[in-house]
């Protein structure tokens, strides 16, 4: 199983990592290690926190596919943002706060996941498809809000209407659902109409500073998030 999972990884680094890890001077590559360290520690602590008394075949590969592209995805498309984290000043002080704070809710996210499994409370339950053919359900789906957020990083936009003004935050959403689904628990599914409600605030928000520095571009989007519904 192992074997298998690292070939995914490898296929899956060489398929999109350089593209977005092609680092200049001005990024801070010398904090690289220590944002890598730490999204490892956000990934790992739930899973080892929460399943390590439990037997071998209670992480499934389906989950352990999940853990995998979420760390990989977090270390190529953001580990700038987490890197941020570690400028011990005061410069940027609530731009940090937001990351951490990002970076802690999915964390907590998983760690939901888990314990419903390890539980064995609000676990979907639908006889005509086992947990174990079910849970692969959740890689796709989360693999798919990878690309929207690898693919809105690595292209600048034109002016052109398009129809999700931040693809970014649908794939975020995507990826949640997946790693809910992944773990078979539909617990985890009831924070994701909050997540979207922060994720409004953060656009309105960030919409609102744009105004008044008279820098809106106006991508003329038919939706900001998702698709015939915001």
């Amino acid at each position: 199983m192992y074997d298998d999972l690292l070939g995914f990884l490898s296929a899956f680094l060489l398929l999109i990592g350089p593209r977005h890890l092609n680092s200049s001077a001005k990024r801070p590559i010398l904090k690289l290690p220590l944002a890598i360290a730490f999204l490892a520690v956000l990934v790992l602590w739930p899973v080892v926190g929460v399943s390590r008394p439990m037997a071998a075949e209670f992480l499934t590969k389906p989950q352990l596919t999940v853990y995998a592209m979420a760390f990989f995805t977090a270390c190529i498309a953001y580990w700038e943002d987490v890197a941020a984290v570690f400028a011990f000043n005061k410069d940027n002080l609530n731009y940090r706060l937001n990351v951490l704070s990002w970076c802690v809710y999915l964390s907590l996210f998983l760690t939901s996941c888990l314990l419903c499994r390890r539980l064995k409370v609000c676990l979907l339950d639908i006889q005509a498809l086992p947990p174990e053919v079910g849970s692969w359900i959740g890689p796709p789906i989360f693999f798919a809000g990878t690309l929207l957020i690898l693919r809105s990083l690595s292209e600048t936009r034109s002016q052109k209407p398009v129809l999700l003004e931040y693809p970014q935050f649908f794939g975020l959403l995507l990826m949640l659902f997946g790693t809910s689904i992944a773990h078979w628990a539909w617990f985890p599914l009831l924070a994701i109409p909050g997540v979207l409600v922060v994720e409004a605030w953060y656009i309105a928000n960030k919409q609102q500073i744009e105004a008044a520095k008279n820098d809106v571009k106006g991508l003329n989007a038919r939706f900001k998030i998702l698709p015939f519904i915001y």
